[in-house]
C-alpha cells in the first residue's frame, strides 16, 4: 500500500479505533489533520475554545467507552486544553489530546507561541509524545494503547506543522487492543483469598470506577443476591448497581456519607471491587480488613490488603460467585434498619415549607419512590 501522510495515518487510526468525533478549535497548525479526518469520515466538532473541546472529548469517551480525541492549535491553544487533559487522567478516562506546533526548523529557537509540550503535559498525562513521520505508526499505537491501558488516562501528542503532509508508514492501520483484559484473574498473597470473605458475617462490597469499565453490574448483582452482601458504590460508579435494589447501600462520600462510612467501619470485611482511591473525598479512616479486587495490584496502599485478586472485575466477581457457599450474610431486618438510618441522614436539616435539596432530588426522581440513597 502507498504511504499515507502523517495526518492521514493519524486520522485512519482514529477512525479504525471506532472514534467518530474529534473535538477541537481550528488553526493553521492543525488544518491538515482536520481535512484528513473529514476524508476518513471523522467529524471535527468546533468548540468555543480548546478548553471546552477537551471536556467534550472526555464526555464522549465516558459515553462511548472509546478514547476521546481533542485537538488544539499551538501556543495558548495548547495550554488551554491542559485543564481538561488533567481531568481525564484523574477521572481515569482514555483521551488523546493532539496539539499543533511550529515547524521543526524553527521550534528550537523561535519564541512566538512556542510552548514546551513535553514539560507542560508530562505531569498530567500518562505520556507526552511527539509524532514524527518516521515513527508515526509506532507512536500512534503507543498513544492509543497507553491511553486505554489500566488505569486509563490522557496521552498528549505534539505534531509540528511541517510533519502533517510528510509520508508516514506503509498505509496499513493496526489498532492495538483497547478494552480491559477479559476473563483473567491473578491472585496475590498467601493462602486462599476467599477464606476471609467466607468467614465474614457482615461483609460489604465497595464498587468503583473499574467495575464500570469492566461492565461488572450484572456480576455485582449476582454476587450480592447470592451472598446477601450490601453494595456501596463510589461516586463515579453510581449506576453500576441498581439504586432500587434491596442490597444497594448508598454512594460513598455523598448524601448520608457518615452513615455509609459507619457501615464500612462496622463491617468485618470490605470487598473493594474496582475501587479507585482517586475517587475518595474523605480520607480512608476505617480499619476494616479489605479484599482488593481490581484491574491493577494495590499499589496505592490507601488501605492494607492481605490478598489481591487482580484482573477483569466482572470475571473476578463471577469467579467468587462460583466459589461461594453458605447462607446470605445480611438479613432483611438488618438492611431495613440501615436503610432507615440512611434515609434519616438524607433528610436531616430539612426545613418545612421551603425548597430543600432532598425535595429537589425527590421531585427529579418522580414517579420513582423517593429514597435516601440517591447522591
Amino acid at each position: 500500500m502507498a504511504p499515507a501522510t502523517t495526518a492521514g495515518l493519524l486520522a485512519g487510526y482514529v477512525r479504525a479505533a471506532g472514534v467518530r468525533h474529534v473535538f477541537g478549535y481550528p488553526g493553521e497548525s492543525v488544518i491538515d489533520f482536520i481535512e484528513a479526518s473529514r476524508a476518513h469520515g471523522v467529524e471535527v466538532v468546533a468548540a468555543v475554545r480548546e478548553a471546552t473541546a477537551a471536556f467534550m472529548a472526555e464526555g464522549a469517551a465516558m459515553a462511548t467507552g472509546l478514547p476521546g480525541v481533542c485537538l488544539s492549535t499551538l501556543g495558548p491553544g495548547s495550554t488551554a486544553v491542559l485543564n481538561g487533559v488533567a481531568a481525564a487522567t484523574l477521572d481515569r478516562v482514555p483521551l488523546l489530546a493532539i496539539s499543533g506546533q511550529i515547524e521543526s526548523s524553527r521550534e528550537q529557537f523561535f519564541t512566538h507561541q512556542v510552548v514546551d509540550h513535553g514539560r507542560m503535559f508530562a505531569p498530567v498525562t500518562k505520556a507526552a509524545l511527539r509524532l514524527d513521520p518516521a515513527s508515526a505508526d509506532t507512536v500512534i499505537r503507543k498513544a492509543l494503547r497507553t491511553a486505554t491501558a489500566e488505569r486509563p488516562g490522557a496521552v498528549h501528542v505534539t505534531v509540528t506543522a511541517d510533519a502533517w503532509g510528510v509520508p508516514a508508514g506503509n498505509g496499513e492501520v493496526a489498532v492495538p487492543p483497547l478494552a480491559p483484559a477479559g476473563g483473567t484473574v491473578d491472585v496475590y498473597g498467601d493462602g486462599d483469598p476467599l477464606r476471609g470473605l467466607r468467614a465474614a458475617r457482615h461483609p460489604v462490597i465497595l464498587a468503583g470506577i473499574a467495575a464500570v469499565r469492566c461492565a461488572a453490574g450484572p456480576a455485582l448483582v449476582r454476587l450480592a443476591e447470592l451472598a446477601g452482601i450490601p453494595v456501596v458504590v463510589s461516586p463515579m460508579a453510581n449506576g453500576v448497581f441498581p439504586e432500587d435494589h434491596p442490597y444497594f447501600a448508598g454512594v460513598l462520600d455523598m448524601a448520608g456519607y457518615r452513615v455509609v462510612w459507619d457501615l464500612l467501619a462496622d463491617a468485618d470485611l470490605i470487598l473493594a471491587a474496582g475501587f479507585d482511591p482517586v475517587e475518595l473525598i474523605s480520607p480512608w479512616s476505617v480499619t476494616t480488613p479489605v479484599l482488593h479486587l481490581d484491574t491493577l495490584p494495590n499499589t496505592d496502599q490507601v488501605y492494607a490488603s492481605a490478598h489481591e485478586v487482580v484482573g477483569h472485575v466482572a470475571a473476578a466477581l463471577g469467579w467468587i460467585a462460583g466459589e461461594w457457599s453458605g447462607e446470605p450474610r445480611w438479613n432483611v431486618k438488618e438492611l431495613a434498619a440501615y436503610g432507615a438510618r440512611l434515609r434519616a441522614a438524607w433528610r436531616a436539616g430539612r426545613a418545612e415549607g421551603r425548597l430543600n435539596p432532598s425535595d429537589v432530588v425527590a421531585i427529579a426522581r418522580w414517579p420513582a419512590t423517593p429514597g435516601p440513597t440517591r447522591s
